[in-house]
């Protein structure tokens, strides 16, 4: 049903009265409004959750401005007293409900942006630290003041092995998968660009790409006549010199 209470100042009181609803069933509304002369308001003893700005605490002219602090949520209001020096009323800012932070945890980079759990702010980032794998995930707090939840990462128990591949020379820093770190190079009589690739996060050999074996030539089976010096018989760099043997003329 709509609140109406309908009020009056008693004799020997004037102002403006008023009724205020209460802030939840079985509570008592507020009046406010009449005053004696002389009357002055107190500022009251626990204002945890507002902003106040204290312009005229006479309760003929009172004027206390308030708001919420960041840590409330709400429309804050501010009630006059109803005698003479007695604690004006707030109402109106509630606490947020946050999440506390899962201390328990390891292996987890943590962005702590906000960590109220009202609808669209709750904000916790979080990803694997070096040394883990998996994906990272953040499941908000069910209660106030209970933990946010981090899951998704595990320790890296994962050591790559060496393949069989030929035509490399590399150099292993680290086989750990999360942390792997080999360079390679093409051996001579290999061309290419080398790479050194990562096991999968279950394991097995790392992967050797980049370089290939560079084809010879042969001797020809009949070179008589011919005096040859094969420096390389690489195809991609074929170097052989050649000239006449005694006894042949020409342009070899």
């Amino acid at each position: 049903h709509e609140f109406q209470v309908s009020v009056e100042c008693a004799p020997g009181y004037a102002g403006q009265p008023q009724a205020t609803v209460c802030g939840d069933t079985q509570r008592r509304y507020f009046l406010s409004g009449c005053y004696k002369d002389g009357d002055y308001c107190q500022g009251p003893a626990d204002s945890t959750g507002y902003f106040l700005t204290e312009n005229d605490l006479a309760a003929k002219t009172f004027d206390v401005v308030g708001q919420c602090t960041p840590s409330h949520v709400g429309k804050a209001k501010v009630i006059p007293c109803s005698s003479d020096q007695k604690e004006y009323h707030l109402t109106g800012c509630r606490p947020k409900v946050s999440c506390m932070s899962d201390a328990t945890a390891e292996g987890y980079d943590v962005t702590e942006t906000n960590l109220y759990i009202l609808p669209f702010q709750f904000d916790v980032k979080a990803t694997c630290k070096s040394g883990y794998v998996g994906t990272a995930a953040v499941t908000p707090c069910d209660e106030p003041n209970e933990a946010y939840v981090l899951s998704g990462c595990t320790k890296d128990n994962v050591v790559c092995k060496r393949p069989t591949a030929e035509g490399y020379t590399v150099k292993e820093n680290s086989l750990r998968q999360s942390l792997f770190d080999v360079t390679a190079e093409c051996k001579a009589g290999y061309k290419g660009s080398a790479t050194a690739i990562a096991c999968s996060p279950t394991g097995g050999d790392y992967i050797l790409a980049g370089c290939k074996k560079v084809e010879k030539c042969v001797s020809p089976p009949n070179a008589d006549g011919y005096k040859l010096d094969e420096v390389d018989l690489r195809m991609d760099r074929l170097m052989v010199h050649a000239r006449c043997s005694d006894g042949y003329i020409g342009q070899a």
